[in-house]
């Protein structure tokens, strides 16, 4: 099955990416409110998001979330098994909102682990690695064109 990666660092056909631990170190904390809502009530059977690479199912998902990483590049990959789970991360995005609020934050995890959708869910695999089939966008100047277009500005 192929997916989409976003990432910072630089890859080649053929590369094997693997989880870093990057993604928990450097979110904000109340991104790691978030993370805590998620592992208090992961189940058992499911991967701990610290241990695991994320990947986008769908490349427009994918290309939405890369235009707002600075220095991000866009990959298409080839999963080396099944996922581990697969989520909605629009109810991560709610949980941020409702982060502050226990009881509203549970439901909306439950939601996740429970691999529901939102109205308009933008679907994120949890693997354990995944081999670059192809390099889809890997400059800033890509990144920022696509940026300002999506904004309607045309940069020269």
């Amino acid at each position: 099955m192929n997916a989409y990666r976003v990432d910072k660092h630089l890859f080649k056909v053929g590369d094997v990416i693997t989880h870093t631990g990057e993604y928990l170190a450097n979110l904000n904390c109340a991104r790691a409110l978030v993370e805590t809502h998620l592992a208090y009530k992961r189940p058992d059977r499911k991967p701990r998001r610290n241990e695991v690479l994320f990947v986008f199912e769908s490349r427009i998902v994918a290309e939405r979330f890369w235009i707002k990483v600075v220095g991000g590049k866009l990959y298409e990959v080839k999963l080396q098994g099944a996922p581990l789970h697969r989520g909605d991360m629009n109810l991560t995005e709610e949980i941020f909102k409702f982060r502050a609020d226990a009881n509203h934050a549970g439901v909306l995890v439950d939601r996740y682990w429970g691999g529901e959708e939102s109205a308009v869910p933008q679907i994120e695999l949890l693997v354990q690695n995944a081999v670059v089939v192809s390099l889809i966008f890997t400059t800033e100047l890509e990144r920022r064109r696509a940026f300002a277009a999506q904004a309607g500005i045309q940069l020269p």
